[in-house]
């Protein structure tokens, strides 16, 4: 149990950690296993692509924060307002994310 709470506060997903306890369960300590090093070293990408994704969301929220009113001149109403219009950044973090 000690093992899987460890685990699971790194954010390893419960498919990973079975794996792990497999490995464990044959013998010996985990890290003495090459898959437990390209375990990590999969889940080590996988918060670095997370980091990422948030970084371009933060931009993209400040980006808004800093628009003012409507680009045309107009009055800005809620038919006018640009304000939540996502900039390009905007889409290149969608297509990140596909």
């Amino acid at each position: 149990m000690r093992f899987i709470h460890h685990a699971r506060l790194v954010d390893l997903s419960l498919t990973d950690i079975r794996e792990l306890l497999k490995i464990a369960d044959a013998g010996g300590c985990p890290s003495e296993h090459a898959v437990y090093g390209e375990l990590l070293k999969r889940h080590i990408r996988a918060i670095d692509q997370r980091i990422n994704h948030l970084l371009g969301l933060r931009t993209m929220v400040y980006g808004l924060l800093q628009r003012k009113g409507s680009s045309s001149g107009e009055r800005c109403t809620w038919e006018t307002c640009e304000c939540m219009e996502a900039g390009p950044e905007a889409q290149s973090i969608q297509a990140e994310r596909r």
